[in-house]
């Protein structure tokens, strides 16, 4: 079964979020929407402006095992499947499905190479 994916966003995981919005403001012209303390202050670029890809997110880890660094996420066509062909193919998940309210559905693992991968899926509208 073919699983087709494309580039979604990036998120940056950072251990002072206010400071890495600041500096990519500065220096790009970029402009971040906050989205609240009910989302973790997660900051956002492109997504308000309704574009398809190339987004950025910055947040601060989820926990002490989590170090700063660069997920990329996957938009998939259905996650449930995407999720089964990861884990058939060996991978195990450090987040598994998850709900951003009345928004998507994220899940995260890690790829050969230790690199952090992510995958999503647009809720229907």
């Amino acid at each position: 079964m073919s699983h087709h994916a494309k580039m979604d966003h990036a998120e940056l995981v950072s251990k002072d979020p206010a400071a890495t919005q600041k500096f990519l403001e500065t220096a790009f012209g970029l402009k971040f929407a906050v989205m609240g303390p009910e989302m973790g202050n997660y900051r956002m670029h492109g997504r308000q402006e309704g574009a398809e890809g190339g987004q950025i997110g910055i947040r601060a880890p989820m926990g002490p095992q989590e170090h700063p660094g660069t997920i990329s996420y996957l938009t998939v066509p259905n996650i449930d499947e995407a999720i089964t062909a990861v884990k058939a193919a060996g991978g195990k998940f450090l987040m598994e499905k998850t709900e951003v309210p009345k928004t998507a559905y994220l899940a995260v693992y890690p790829a050969p190479g230790e690199v952090v991968q992510g995958l999503y899926q647009q809720m229907a509208k």
